[in-house]
């Protein structure tokens, strides 16, 4: 294997970034259709070199079907991070997950893959964020702003090298080179994209909120157990020996008897 044919496939292991940070914030599906499309993209490129694209190949179905799984998965990668550029609730993700997977599908399986279909799913999968976000406008936080430009900026350049056939005319010499700046820049700007929303600050405010809590709640403990401690003290002080003790009420039979 060349090394230029060996780097456009190690290439895909920039996801990484975006995989890890999943991870570490616990989102996990997210993490997984990175994974998914990380992995996918691989086993594509790798049969492509080695030639199971050439008809009557034996592995020229499973070339297919991973050219399939390919173009799939990078399409569900922009389905994710639009999803998630929409603060969508856990509990919520699954519908439009489905339902912009589903129109993917249909596309895909409708003819011939061109420019035109990858336009109309990318436009849907951007509606559905803005509608999405319209809806709500009232609840949404403040952004990473410098995060999410450096997505876009990303994002155009890995665009760009994707379709570098439209702008170059010797693209296809240097497919290696200009696909492998496409894996980059997009699996970069997945990660940038992913840190849009301010979550390292949402959890220190709930482990400040957590720890006041504590805190107050230790006191409240500390200043009960103390006026307990105080209580007993008072009870269990003894009487002054120079306090006299009263006298006995006269009573009137004693008052007649005098």
């Amino acid at each position: 294997m060349e090394w230029n044919n060996l780097f456009l496939i190690i290439s895909n292991f920039f996801m990484i970034l975006a995989i890890r940070y999943s991870l570490k914030h616990n989102f996990y599906l997210e993490a997984w259709i990175f994974f998914q499309s990380m992995t996918s993209s691989s086993f594509y490129h790798f049969s492509e070199i080695q030639n199971w694209n050439v008809y009557p190949s034996k592995h020229y179905d499973l070339y297919f079907a991973l050219k399939v799984m390919d173009f799939y998965s990078a399409i569900l990668v922009v389905v994710t991070l639009c999803i998630f550029t929409a603060k969508v609730t856990d509990d919520k993700k699954g519908l439009p997950h489905i339902f912009l997977g589903t129109c993917t599908i249909f596309t895909m399986s409708w003819g011939k893959w061109n420019l035109q279909k990858e336009l109309f799913i990318i436009s849907l999968c951007v509606l559905t964020m803005l509608i999405i976000l319209f809806y709500k406008r009232k609840t949404l936080t403040r952004i990473k702003t410098k995060n999410l430009i450096k997505g876009v900026i990303f994002i155009v350049i890995g665009v760009v090298c994707f379709h570098i056939n439209l702008f170059y005319t010797n693209a296809e010499e240097k497919y290696w080179l200009f696909h492998s700046i496409w894996h980059i820049s997009i699996m970069i700007a997945t990660f940038y994209i992913m840190r849009i929303h301010p979550i390292d600050e949402i959890k220190k405010i709930k482990i400040d909120a957590i720890n006041k809590v504590n805190s107050i709640e230790n006191y409240l403990e500390l200043m009960a157990t103390k006026t307990k401690e105080l209580g007993i003290k008072i009870s269990s002080t003894p009487s002054s020996p120079l306090s006299t003790p009263r006298e006995a009420p006269i009573e009137l039979n004693q008052i007649s008897t005098i």
